[in-house]
Parts: C-alpha cells; sequence; structure tokens
C-alpha cells in the first residue's frame, strides 16, 4: 500500500512539472535569458527526497542515508541559488569545497589504501594528501565535470542513467532501493526534451 502512495505521488508531481513548467520557474524566479524554467534540479530533488521517505521506511540503514541526504541538499542549494541570483564561480568553488570536505571528514570517505595492477597493493594510513585530499578532489572534479553536461538537453540525465543502470547491473538490491530516484530520472529525461 505505502508503495502505491509513493508511486501515484510520484506521478502527481510529474504530472505538476509537465502541464505547468513555465508557471513554476515564473513563480520560483527560475527562468533563464529565454524563458526556459530552470527547475529541473527541483524535480529530480523531489524525486530524491521521495525515495529518501521511502528508503526511512523500509531500509534500517537511516543514518547513512541522512549524511548523503544532507550532502546531496547542500549541493542542491547552492545550485539553485546560483540559478536564482546567479552566483560568480568563485562563490559557488568555495561553498561547493566547503561542503565537500565536511562530508568527506563526516562520512570518512578516506583512502587508506589501494589496489592497482601494476603496483601492487598500496597502503597510506598516515598520508594526508592521499588519504583525506585526494578523495574531496576527487568528488569535486566530479561534480564540476557533471555540472558542464547540463547544457545540453538531455545529456547530463542520459549520463546519470547510464551510471543508475550500471549501478544496478553490478548491484541489482540498489534498484529495490532507489526505484523511486530511476522513475524520475526518467520522468526528468521527458521533460528535459521539452525544455
Amino acid at each position: 500500500m505505502i508503495n502505491l502512495l509513493f508511486i501515484i505521488a510520484s506521478l502527481a508531481i510529474f504530472i505538476i512539472f509537465y502541464k505547468y513548467p513555465a508557471l513554476i520557474g515564473k513563480r520560483l524566479k527560475l527562468l533563464d535569458k529565454n524563458a526556459t524554467p530552470l527547475i529541473g534540479g527541483i524535480f529530480l530533488f523531489f524525486g530524491l527526497s521521495i525515495n529518501y521517505l521511502y528508503i526511512y521506511f523500509y531500509e534500517s540503514s537511516l543514518l547513512e542515508n541522512f549524511i548523503n541526504f544532507n550532502f546531496i541538499s547542500l549541493i542542491f542549494i547552492i545550485a539553485l541559488l546560483d540559478d536564482r541570483f546567479n552566483l560568480t564561480p568563485n562563490i559557488r568553488l568555495i561553498a561547493c569545497t566547503l561542503i565537500i570536505i565536511f562530508f568527506v571528514y563526516q562520512d570518512n570517505l578516506y583512502i587508506e589504501t589501494l589496489k592497482s595492477e601494476f603496483f601492487g597493493f598500496l597502503y597510506f594510513p598516515e598520508n594526508f594528501l592521499i588519504k583525506f585530499l585526494f578523495p574531496t578532489f576527487c568528488i569535486f572534479v566530479l561534480i564540476q565535470a557533471y555540472n558542464f553536461t547540463d547544457g545540453i538537453n538531455g545529456l547530463a540525465n542520459l549520463i546519470g542513467l547510464s551510471w543508475f543502470l550500471y549501478i544496478i547491473i553490478k548491484s541489482p538490491i540498489f534498484f529495490s532501493t532507489y526505484f523511486i530516484l530511476g522513475y524520475f530520472l526518467i520522468f526528468f529525461l521527458i521533460l528535459n526534451f521539452k525544455n
């Protein structure tokens, strides 16, 4: 029954965003120079929020997911503020870097070992540059590179869907946890091609 409620909520949000994108963009003052609504991130954030509500009801590892949700929420807020107020690149980069540093530290996303086909097994227990700064740098570069793909309709979404499918193939249990987000990615592709 609860699954059905989540699916109905997802469809309702999709229909609202499909029918009234210009109105939503105008009300939130999120229109670009060509009057195209910049509301795709909000739509995906709704999908992620509904998915995390689903995880709350069905998963026991809430704390780990909550930390990830907070990280994504803060990155989303920076992107939303940028769309709304056209932040300078320096402010975006500094804010994004601080958030990544905090969550790499908070979530213990350290790299202490590397296994390479050429170099074998490498252990870095005390090397600060590799243990802490390297994962921070990697996450930062991934976010910035993904941000560059956002200019062409559907490109960022197709890349996101391909990552999603790859993760599902590698770990099928992922789909049962994040199936609502998968629906929203497909719905978003429809909205994205509609501008």
